[in-house]
């Protein structure tokens, strides 16, 4: 039994959602009648001596169906209510446009924004060039079917995207720093993007070494590169950075640098400069020069 305003039963499976729309839909006075195979049932509200309240029962009666088909015949809803349920079910509108089809998925290519799952609206989705209807299986959505977590939101577009669009158009989401690839970095790996995402790169700033940051620019043109470009984009930047081509440019740039002087000398070279150079200079004393003299002659006796 459902008591309206009072229960405190946990939501979530089992078919619970048929008894919450059951009991939501009587509430506002819709006649509601369901056919189950060969039985036919009636949710309707009723006085309990035990609850000392209404509560949602559901009378059943037999009927001459013989399938296993299971209908639900709602009455009492109006052409603004109606139209409502279509703009939030995507199996109710004529023409949805083109579509991508994906194993977990399918892109909207016609509509902008808008996320659904299972056919259903779940949210808009700002700043998204496209919109998704993902499988329930792939997509977890809380109770109330408006929250999603945007990793998971991020993750399911990305490989989406990937499975459906080719490299190219993929490549172009992530110039446009389009949201529907935040984060594809993380779960795409594919050769191909990485690749068109450098040649772009090229295209606008030539052959260069790409970071996120002013600061890491300055530290490299410290230490001698002269060609360092700036992107604020550590998505596009993780992607063209992965190209093979770049890796190999970057090799070469490092290479090609001038290397910090490393004095090659023996212990026993270097004290021997240093008794010279203190011998010409009358830096140190007649006593200190012979200690020095006598520290070479042990070092060079061992080898």
């Amino acid at each position: 039994d459902l008591i309206p305003g009072r229960s405190a039963i946990r939501r979530g499976g089992f078919g619970e959602g048929y008894k919450l729309a059951l009991l939501i839909l009587t509430r506002e006075g819709h006649s509601v009648e369901i056919y189950n195979g060969d039985r036919f049932w009636v949710p309707k509200y009723e006085y309990s001596d035990i609850y000392e309240s209404e509560v949602l029962v559901i009378n059943e009666s037999v009927c001459a169906g013989n399938d296993n088909n299971l209908t639900f015949c709602i009455s009492g809803v109006d052409e603004d209510l109606m139209e409502e349920v279509r703009h939030d079910c995507l199996y109710l509108q004529p023409d949805i446009g083109e579509v991508k089809e994906g194993s977990n998925g399918r892109v909207l290519m016609g509509i902008e924004g808008k996320l659904y799952v299972g056919g259903l609206y779940v949210r808009d989705l700002p700043n998204h060039k496209y919109s998704y209807d993902f499988k329930p299986s792939a997509l977890k959505l809380n109770r109330d079917r408006k929250t999603v977590e945007g990793w998971d939101l991020s993750k399911n577009t990305s490989k989406l995207l990937e499975e459906v669009f080719p490299a190219k158009e993929v490549a172009q989401l992530i110039h446009d720093r389009a949201a529907d690839v935040d984060n594809l970095r993380y779960f795409v790996h594919s050769a191909d993007v990485a690749n068109i995402c450098y040649d772009k790169f090229k295209e606008e700033h030539g052959e260069a070494i790409v970071v996120t940051s002013y600061s890491e620019q300055t530290e490299l043109k410290k230490n001698g590169h002269k060609s360092v470009v700036v992107i604020g984009d550590s998505n596009l930047v993780a992607l063209i950075t992965r190209s093979k081509e770049y890796e190999k440019y970057a090799e070469e740039v490092e290479n090609s640098l001038e290397k910090p002087c490393v004095d090659d000398k023996s212990p026993v070279e270097l004290i021997h400069e240093f008794e010279t150079h203190c011998q010409e200079n009358e830096e140190l004393s007649a006593k200190t020069i012979e200690l020095l003299q006598g520290i070479l002659k042990q070092f060079e006796s061992r080898g």
